[in-house]
């Protein structure tokens, strides 16, 4: 067949014999090197070398070269520090190292098939949790999208590809009651006290109270400056970053009880600086007891002990920004000044995570409409006209 035969020039094909059967490999030359891939039918054999024939004469031929996944996500990750937060390089890491490398690392990166990939998917998940799975995929796409748009791969083999779906969070938050157990339960601990006021009367995140500085706080007006949240270097220490998670600095109003914890903190960490031997003068609200800053698993310790200590329903430190929006949208806060203090971009956001406090309040205001129907009155205007 005439249309089956392949262009003089590119490449041949040899059938060989083993002991599964007949595999046919397709040859070709790749700049001064020789490159050889092994096909089941000589029909797939033929197609590859027509491929590799009009990619040279179209100029896209991205050929084969010899990077493994390994140096290949390695190189993005390198390029990546330029555009990315050192937390983010850290994170990126240590998925390469622990997720990527120890599977694909060897693989070189233009063999890679969606199969493998699938297959290196699939058997993450039965190690690792949907959310690990899902970040390590993100970054192998990454790579290869970038890997595509250098000319290295023709194409990203994890276009296709599927991870296990994430399990939907389960959002603890604290009624009234439990609210006063923790902060009864922290009183004489003024840092500990001040940390949960903070985090309950204003939801800011948990990096976010960890970076909190005192120049901050405008303790005359009670109002916050929330500019920059807790991040990590490339070697996974804590530093102070330059801006929030969304890159967005909001003024949050701090109640008067709230200050009142703050300035009992303040004059808490002057006690414990002068009686301490080396002092690390970072400004932080809320240090680790040498003014450094406090390591996040430090704080979910912290959070821990006061959760069984306060006999409350254990919950992530995360939780108690939901605990603040939970009890202000059921206190009749309007949720564009809860969308505002949270720092979402819409009230969409705000909204779509705390739909089922939505249903609450739409319930509240229609059996409210409904027992003003039950019990109004004609007028006697209304009357007459009967």
């Amino acid at each position: 067949m005439p249309d089956r035969q392949i262009r003089r020039g590119d490449g041949h094909i040899v059938t060989r014999e083993t002991q599964s059967g007949t595999t046919y490999q397709a040859r070709w030359w790749d700049g001064p090197k020789r490159r050889a891939k092994t096909f089941a039918t000589e029909e797939q054999a033929e197609d590859h070398l027509r491929t590799v024939g009009r990619g040279k004469r179209a100029g896209t031929y991205a050929g084969e070269s010899d990077l493994t996944v390994g140096e290949l996500v390695t190189t993005y990750i390198q390029r990546g520090r330029y555009r990315w937060s050192t937390n983010t390089v850290a994170t990126y890491t240590l998925l390469c190292k622990r997720q990527i490398g120890p599977h694909l690392g060897t693989r070189r990166a233009t063999s890679l098939t969606p199969a493998e990939v699938q297959h290196w998917l699939d058997t993450l998940t039965d190690a690792v949790s949907p959310a690990v799975v899902e970040n390590a995929r993100t970054v192998l796409s990454g790579a290869c999208r970038e890997a595509v748009r250098l000319g290295i791969l023709a194409t990203n083999p994890v276009t296709g590809t599927t991870a296990p779906a994430r399990d939907r969070v389960h959002r603890v938050t604290w009624n009234d009651a439990q609210v006063r157990r923790v902060l009864d339960t922290t009183r004489d601990d003024a840092r500990l006290y001040a940390m949960y006021l903070v985090a309950l009367t204003t939801g800011i995140r948990p990096g976010e109270l960890r970076a909190l500085m005192w120049d901050d706080l405008d303790i005359d007006t009670g109002v916050m400056t929330c500019q920059r949240t807790m991040t990590r270097t490339d070697t996974f220490r804590h530093i102070v970053g330059g801006t929030t998670k969304t890159k967005r600095v909001r003024s949050i109003a701090i109640p008067v009880v709230t200050m009142d914890a703050l300035r009992a903190c303040r004059a808490d960490q002057r006690r414990r600086r002068l009686a301490a031997d080396h002092w690390h003068d970072l400004g932080l609200v809320f240090d680790r007891g040498d003014g450094n800053p406090i390591a996040q698993q430090t704080v979910s310790n912290w959070h821990r002990a006061t959760c069984n200590a306060a006999d409350v329903p254990r919950c992530r430190l995360h939780d108690l920004r939901h605990c603040f929006a939970t009890r202000a949208l059921r206190a009749g806060v309007s949720v564009k000044v809860v969308a505002d203090i949270l720092g979402h971009s819409s009230v969409t956001t705000t909204l779509d995570i705390y739909s089922a406090v939505d249903v609450d309040m739409q319930r509240s205001a229609v059996e409210a409409l409904a027992e003003r129907v039950r019990t109004a009155r004609p007028t006697d205007e209304e009357s007459g006209a009967r």
